[in-house]
């Protein structure tokens, strides 16, 4: 089973205010150097070079004393040389690195390292909030404009929800996100009221458009929230145990139908759904909706907070690592925050004791629909990674899979996956919250928990 340390309540970082990154470096003339720096170890046969970005700098040569700034700069001193080491020493590190063609190389750290994929609203966006306007139940909404695109959003640490109808929280609420049976809405399988001339009951709509079952067995009523949803996306569960998201193109608020472009694996049978990616769902502290034409985010913060005390961070960026076309490579000790990895064509990798908190996500909020499952930004050993571990790790808080696997012979051991794709749409196939493609794959002393589908 996993090891006891890995308890999700524990892991989201606490300490990813800029406030705690390192200050300018001094340049050391010493350090400066065009000469070919190799420092090997006792053995004679490795290649070790050191990022640390407190004391490092991009120009330095890489050694324990002068060590470079970015992971980057580290992966660009990667050869293709037997037995090389990158040493990252502790820091967050808010980059997107990658490097290919690469073989026998280990990546190690030194201290808690983090590699960040978000940035501070204040700090690093250099945006400032301001007040928007009074919602009706009397909470307060707030406007920022950051400048990029910004699809995730956390207040210390924590995820907080994207705008949406039905109402549904992370953990503030026993993670309700998961609840189809009271945070999601149905759709209208009436058995009376649907029926042909020879009094036969019909199925009332087809692939393409849902009807809002107002309120049946006390599920959210579209109708009677006075929601238009023209223009939402919605997160349709339409295929049995298959959902998708598809924006809304039109929306008859008396009848409480709405129509969207069909799907491939449509299924006949009551249906479940919610809606986003509309300013008017932000109804409750915590939402929050982006608008990507002016790079504006609005946000509902708890009675009485002002956000510029708060320290709010958006996802920025994608990937933080990625490595393609290489063999025998390991990472281990890494961090993620709203970030995570990829290899591509990499046989023989290694990832180990890692912790992903946050690391893939939909982009939902960036008015994505459809979104293609083969190139999400979920954490992936892809086109093929064979012989390949994933072992002594942990997945916490996704909105997409958890893994995304393509290869043979693949060992995943050991690890703790813990709040899983909690809205299920667009995935690979069905129930994939864990996708292998290949054989002779190998999943050992895992736990799970709180798994959005299963696979």
């Amino acid at each position: 089973m996993a090891p006891s340390t890995l308890e999700p309540t524990t892991l989201a970082p606490t300490t990813l205010a800029p406030t705690t990154l390192a200050p300018t470096t001094v340049i050391i003339n010493e350090c400066l150097t065009d000469t070919d720096y190799e420092e090997t170890s006792s053995s004679g046969q490795d290649r070790i070079y050191y990022v640390d970005q407190s004391s490092g700098h991009d120009s330095y040569t890489g050694t324990s004393d002068c060590p470079l700034k970015t992971i980057q700069a580290g992966l660009d001193t990667l050869i293709n040389w037997k037995d090389q080491t990158l040493i990252i020493k502790d820091g967050i590190y808010q980059e997107s690195a990658s490097f290919q063609k690469i073989y026998r190389a280990s990546i190690k750290t030194e201290g808690r390292v983090v590699i960040d994929g978000s940035d501070s609203v204040k700090n690093d966006l250099k945006s400032y909030w301001q007040f928007h306007s009074n919602h009706e139940n009397g909470n307060k909404i707030y406007s920022a404009n950051v400048g990029v695109d910004a699809w995730q959003l956390f207040v210390d640490g924590k995820e907080q929800i994207p705008a949406r109808w039905p109402n549904a929280d992370f953990e503030n609420d026993d993670w309700s996100v998961f609840n189809v049976s009271h945070n999601w809405a149905i759709s209208n399988l009436d058995r009376e009221k649907y029926r042909d001339e020879n009094n036969n009951w019909v199925y009332p709509y087809g692939n393409g458009e849902l009807i809002d079952a107002d309120g049946y067995n006390n599920h959210p009523s579209l109708k009677q929230s006075g929601h238009n949803a023209t223009g939402a996306i919605a997160v349709l569960n339409i295929g049995s145990w298959k959902t998708w998201s598809r924006k809304v193109n039109e929306h008859d608020m008396e009848s409480g139908t709405f129509y969207f472009d069909p799907v491939d694996g449509w299924v006949g049978k009551y249906h479940t759904y919610f809606l986003e990616q509309k300013f008017e769902f932000i109804d409750q502290p915590g939402e929050w909706f982006f608008d990507r034409e002016s790079t504006t985010i609005f946000y509902m913060p708890a009675v009485g907070q002002n956000p510029n005390e708060l320290d709010i961070r958006v996802k920025t960026r994608g990937y933080g690592l990625v490595c393609k076309n290489s063999k025998w490579v390991s990472m281990v000790g890494l961090e993620f925050f709203a970030s995570t990895f990829m290899f591509s064509n990499c046989d023989e990798t290694v990832a180990g004791n890692m912790t992903l908190v946050y690391p893939s996500t939909s982009q939902r909020s960036l008015g994505v629909w459809g979104e293609n499952p083969d190139t999400r930004i979920i954490t992936r050993f892809e086109r093929v990674c064979s012989n390949s571990t994933i072992e002594n790790s942990v997945f916490l808080y996704t909105d997409g899979s958890a893994l995304d696997i393509a290869g043979k012979n693949v060992i995943i051991r050991n690890n703790y996956f813990g709040y899983i794709d909690w809205s299920t749409s667009d995935a690979s196939t069905v129930g994939a919250t864990m996708w292998l493609e290949g054989s002779g794959h190998v999943i050992e002393h895992n736990t799970v928990t709180e798994f959005g589908a299963t696979g």
